[in-house]
């Protein structure tokens, strides 16, 4: 495509992935537009978290007017274990997310970037700016 052309048509993730997509082929990691392909597994430890403090919420030790503590019930008991096991199930998949992320994505991110030609790498530069400037200009519409 001639230089004249590609300079005039909008810099979108679409165009960006019709002219460079197939530089991340190779990679297992990162996608066309050079995030993470794992990003949905991030949602089971957020969510995971979420559900253990409502279920930790839900079963904590109730106490009567004197002070005396009341035997929880047999649900209330269920909730604490389901609230530790959603625990357990948060921390594991941090960690894993975490080693997937800093020690699989982030070396062939590098490389994948490394071997993107100038123009590519102008254009992901364009694109995070003008999703930057959309947040600021909507935070700033929220505002007034």
């Amino acid at each position: 495509m001639s230089s004249i052309i590609k300079s005039i048509m909008p810099i979108t993730e679409f165009g960006f992935i019709q002219r460079y997509g197939n530089y991340s082929k190779n990679y297992k990691y990162v996608n066309e537009l050079g995030k993470n392909n794992q990003i949905l597994l991030f949602a089971i430890p957020f969510f995971s978290l979420i559900g253990s403090g409502i279920l930790f919420s839900k079963s904590t030790q109730k106490y009567d007017s004197n002070g005396n503590p009341i035997e929880k019930t047999s649900t209330e008991k269920i909730f604490r274990y389901l609230a530790w096991f959603l625990l357990l199930i948060a921390i594991l998949f941090g960690t894993y997310l975490g080693y997937v992320h800093f020690a699989l994505y982030l070396p062939e991110y590098k490389d994948w970037y490394n071997k993107l030609p100038i123009d590519a790498k102008n254009d992901l530069n364009i694109m995070k700016n003008m999703r930057q400037m959309n947040t600021t200009l909507f935070n700033l519409s929220n505002k007034s």
